[in-house]
C-alpha cells in the first residue's frame, strides 16, 4: 500500500507538472500570436509608405555612377580608334583635374578666411569683400595678379611696336 501512495504522489506531482506546462505553453502561445500580429501590422504599414521608385538620394548616386561609367567606356573606345589620342586624352585630363585642385584649394582658402574673419580682412569692408571673392573664386577666367613670362613678352612686344 505504501508503494501505491508513493505512486499516487508522484502520479500527482506529475499531472500539476503538466497542468503547469499547459498554461505556460497557452500563455507563450497567446504571447506568440500577438507579437505575429504586431510583426503582421508593422509589415502592412512599411509596405504600404514605401514608394516603388527609387528615393532621389539613391536615383542620383546610380546616375552618378552610370554617367561614370559610360565616360570610362567613352574614353576606352575613342583610345581603342586612334591610339595617338591617348598622350593628349592623359594630358587633358591632367590639366583638367589640376585645375579643379587648384580652385578646389582656392575655395577651402576663402572658406578659411571668412569664417575666421582673417586680421588683413578687418580694415576692408566684409560683406561687399566676401561676394567679390565667391564671385572670383567660382569664376575660373579670373587669374592672380603675378607676373608670368607671357605678361613679359606681351611687354616687350607693346615697347617694340612703339
Amino acid at each position: 500500500m505504501s508503494g501505491d501512495y508513493g505512486r499516487e504522489k508522484k502520479h500527482k506531482r506529475n499531472e500539476s507538472r503538466e497542468i503547469q506546462n499547459q498554461e505556460e505553453i497557452t500563455e507563450l502561445h497567446s504571447i506568440v500570436m500577438e507579437l505575429m500580429d504586431k510583426i503582421e501590422e508593422l509589415h502592412r504599414n512599411r509596405s504600404q509608405t514605401r514608394i516603388p521608385f527609387a528615393s532621389p538620394d539613391t536615383s542620383a548616386k546610380l546616375k552618378k555612377v552610370l554617367q561614370n561609367y559610360h565616360r570610362h567606356q567613352r574614353d576606352t573606345y575613342i583610345l581603342l580608334l586612334n591610339p595617338q589620342k591617348q598622350k593628349a586624352n592623359r594630358q587633358r585630363t591632367g590639366i583638367n583635374s589640376r585645375r579643379k585642385d587648384k580652385k578646389e584649394r582656392c575655395q577651402r582658402g576663402l572658406k578659411r578666411i571668412i569664417n575666421t574673419k582673417d586680421q588683413m580682412l578687418t580694415d576692408l569692408e566684409f560683406s561687399n569683400l566676401i561676394k567679390d571673392l565667391r564671385k572670383i573664386i567660382n569664376d575660373s577666367n579670373y587669374h592672380s595678379d603675378e607676373v608670368s613670362e607671357i605678361d613679359e613678352e606681351e611687354v616687350a612686344d607693346s615697347l617694340a611696336m612703339c
